[in-house]
C-alpha cells in the first residue's frame, strides 16, 4: 500500500502511456522489498521471553572467577601426582591395563587413578583454552603427534568438533601444560586398544562426562562451583563486557561465536593467529584474577594515610606493576579507569581524616565569619597538602567550613 500510494504522489515517478504509474517499476520495488525482509527478517527478531529469561538465569548463576580458580589450582597439583603414579605402575612389556578388575584392589586403584588423571587434566586444557568439551573429546592421538612449537608455546590441532565445518580447532599450551599432556601421551599409547581418541575412559571409550566425574573426584556439590565448558565460557565472555573493543572481538573470535565470512571456509589459520586468539583470552583472564588479588591487599599496597599522596595515576600504575598480583598475572590488562577507581576509593576513605587536619590549621588564624574556600586553599598551599584538594575540592571546603 505504502508503495502505490508513493507512486501516485510523486510527480517524478515514472509512468506508462496512460500516465498511470508505470507497473513493472512497481512490480520491482515490491520484488526488492520481498528481498529485504527475507534477508533481514530474522536479524531483526527478538528474543523470546522463555530464552531471554533463561540467559538471565545462567549470568546471575555464574561463579566467581577466584572460585573457580582455587579449584583449578587444586587440580594442578593433583594431576602429576596421578601421573607419577600410573608412570609407577607401566609393567616391563611396556603395557598398562587401565580396566577395573574385580578382585583385585591394586587394578581399581590404577583405573581410579588413570580415570582421575584423565578427566583433570581435560578440565585444565578446556580452563585455560575455553574452548568446548567437544574438542578434547574428539582430539586424537596423531592430532598430538603432529602439534606445533613456537617460542614457549604448543599449538595442537583438532579437526572434529562443532564448528569444524567452518575452520578446525586450535589448542594453545603452556610449556608446563604441554608437559604434562605428553606425560599422558606417554602412558596412554601404552593402553591396547583401538580406540583413535587422546583422551580415552579406564574401559577404553570415549570420554563423555568429564565434568560428571571431575565433579564428583572433587566432590564439588555447590551448583555455582561446579565446572564445565559452558560456564568456562560464559565465565569469559562476560568478563570481556568491560574490555575495549579489540579483547571484545578477539574473545569471540577465539571462541567461535562470531566467525567472520572468510572462516566459512575450511581454511587452517598458522600457529600466529591461535596464539594471538589466545593472547586475547589470556588478558580477560588475567586482568579479573588481579583485580580481585589488589582487592583482597589493597590496605597493604595503599595503606588508609590521610598525608599520602595518590593522585598521581603513574604513582598508582608502578605499584601495581611492582605488586605480588602482577608478578602472578603479568597480562593484566591495567587501564586508567581501574586506576581512577583506586585513586577516587582512596581520597573517599581519607576524606574525613584530612578534613580533621585543615580543622586544625586554620583553627587558629578563621572563625565562622571570616572562613571561606580560598582560605581553605591557601592554607593548604601553604603547609604543602594542596593535593588534599585535588579531587572534591568543593566537598571537601564545606565540610570544614562547616566545622566552624
Amino acid at each position: 500500500m505504502a508503495i502505490t500510494n508513493y507512486s501516485v504522489e510523486d510527480m517524478h515517478f515514472p509512468k506508462s502511456f496512460d500516465l498511470l504509474p508505470c507497473p513493472n517499476v512497481i512490480g520491482k520495488m515490491k520484488l526488492l522489498l520481498a528481498k529485504i525482509k527475507l534477508l533481514y527478517k530474522s536479524k531483526l527478531k527478538k528474543q523470546p521471553q522463555e530464552l531471554f529469561d533463561r540467559k538471565t538465569m545462567e549470568a546471575q548463576a555464574l561463579p566467581e572467577y577466584t572460585e573457580v580458580r582455587k579449584i583449578i589450582k587444586k587440580v594442578e597439583t593433583d594431576v602429576p601426582e596421578f601421573l607419577s603414579r600410573l608412570e609407577s605402575s607401566v609393567v616391563a612389556d611396556g603395557e598398562i591395563n587401565v580396566a577395573p578388575v574385580k578382585g583385585s584392589p591394586i587394578q581399581k586403584m590404577v583405573s581410579s587413578w588413570w580415570r582421575k588423571s584423565t578427566c583433570s587434566l581435560a578440565v585444565l586444557v578446556l580452563w585455560f583454552s575455553k574452548h568446548r568439551s567437544g574438542v578434547i573429546s574428539n582430539m586424537l592421538m596423531s592430532e598430538w603427534l603432529v602439534r606445533k612449537q613456537q617460542e614457549d608455546k604448543t599449538v595442537g590441532t583438532v579437526a572434529k568438533h562443532k564448528t569444524g565445518d567452518k575452520e578446525p580447532s586450535l589448542i594453545v599450551l603452556s610449556a608446563d601444560l604441554a608437559a604434562l599432556l605428553e606425560r599422558y601421551y606417554r602412558i596412554r599409547f601404552r593402553v591396547r586398544t583401538t580406540r583413535k581418541e587422546f583422551f580415552i575412559t579406564n574401559t577404553c571409550g570415549r570420554v563423555v562426562k568429564i565434568y560428571d566425574d571431575v565433579n564428583k573426584i572433587y566432590k564439588l556439590q555447590d551448583t555455582k562451583s561446579q565446572l564445565s565448558a559452558c560456564v568456562f565460557r560464559r565465565m569469559i565472555e562476560s568478563e570481556s563486557r568491560g574490555h575495549d573493543s579489540t579483547t571484545c572481538a578477539g574473545v569471540a573470535k577465539a571462541l567461535q561465536h562470531d566467525p567472520e565470512t572468510a572462516l566459512r571456509y575450511y581454511q587452517v589459520p598458522d600457529t600466529n593467529e591461535a596464539i594471538r586468539r589466545q593472547a586475547h583470552i589470556d588478558v580477560v583472564d588475567h586482568t579479573k584474577l588481579l583485580k580481585d588479588m589488589v582487592a583482597e591487599e589493597l590496605d597493604t599496597l595503599f595503606p588508609l594515610e590521610p598525608y599520602a599522596n595518590l593522585n598521581d595515576l603513574d604513582a598508582i600504575r608502578e605499584k601495581l606493576e611492582d605488586s605480588n598480583a602482577k608478578a602472578m598475572y603479568p597480562k593484566a590488562n591495567i587501564t586508567d579507569a581501574y586506576l581512577n577507581q583506586i585513586r577516587e576509593n582512596f581520597n573517599k576513605q581519607v576524606a574525613g581524616e584530612r578534613v580533621n587536619i585543615l580543622v586544625e590549621i586554620l583553627m587558629a588564624d578563621y572563625t565562622r565569619d571570616n572562613i571561606s574556600k580560598q582560605a581553605i586553599i591557601d592554607a593548604a598551599k601553604r603547609k604543602k597538602l594542596h593535593y588534599f584538594l585535588k579531587h572534591d575540592a568543593d566537598k571537601i571546603c564545606r565540610k570544614v567550613m562547616n566545622r566552624f
